[in-house]
């Protein structure tokens, strides 16, 4: 039977963006609740995949040039063929119930079709959780389509903070569901090739994009 989902995994150029895909999608492939597709939108070159990206329920689109994370999230999504998305990074893992609890949450939703649902986050070196939106999350591909997904302006990172920040301020008078999954479902790996680690120098940048667009940001249809 269908769960009508597809886990949506960017895999970047960097050695940390393809040391632990494998990881990552062994995790997709013990869901209680599996997906239907596991697409893998690849910056540059598929060189140094796991030999079972190959087979299904992997697929992997090659980008021609380097995307980055936020546009990588916005090309899966795009790219999928079901009705819900889970985005996840390259180098992280979900507990075995995350897509099960998040497809039950998503369904209680007034409409499905403008409904996201974030999940609790356990650092993988020092066990600590989080319990915040975040880019842990799973989402409607019809909400995706109508807010244009993480935007433009999060070339310089952080791009589920900056996304949050405007939905969290204007999501709800536009009909917008952000519904959450507080136990901690998805494990994030601390290591010095994360986008966070190579992006330090571009924070300052992050805060003021994510104010201004807070501002401004408007779904594009």
């Amino acid at each position: 039977m269908s769960s009508g989902i597809t886990v949506g995994i960017p895999v970047g150029p960097r050695p940390g963006h393809r040391a632990w895909l494998g990881e990552a999608i062994i995790s997709c492939q013990r869901q209680t609740l599996l997906p239907d597709e596991i697409v893998l939108v690849v910056d540059e070159t598929s060189e140094g995949l796991p030999e079972f990206t190959d087979t299904p329920p992997c697929r992997v689109w090659v980008a021609p040039w380097k995307l980055g994370a936020a546009n990588g999230f916005n090309h899966a999504v795009g790219l999928a063929r079901t009705p819900y998305v889970f985005l996840l990074a390259s180098d992280d893992t979900l507990d075995p119930y995350c897509l099960e609890l998040c497809k039950e949450e998503i369904g209680r939703a007034n409409d499905p079709n403008s409904a996201l649902v974030w999940v609790g986050v356990r650092y993988m070196d020092s066990g600590e959780t989080q319990e915040l939106p975040c880019g842990a999350m799973m989402v409607a591909k019809a909400l995706w389509e109508r807010i244009g997904g993480y935007p433009l302006e999060c070339i310089f990172g952080a791009p589920d903070h900056v996304l949050f920040s405007c939905l969290l301020h204007k999501g709800r008078e536009y009909g917008i569901d952000i519904r959450g999954v507080s136990r901690p479902l998805y494990n994030y790996r601390t290591h010095e090739d994360t986008e966070a680690f190579h992006r330090g120098q571009w924070h300052w940048i992050m805060g003021q994009v994510r104010d201004t667009l807070t501002q401004l940001w408007e779904p594009r249809w």
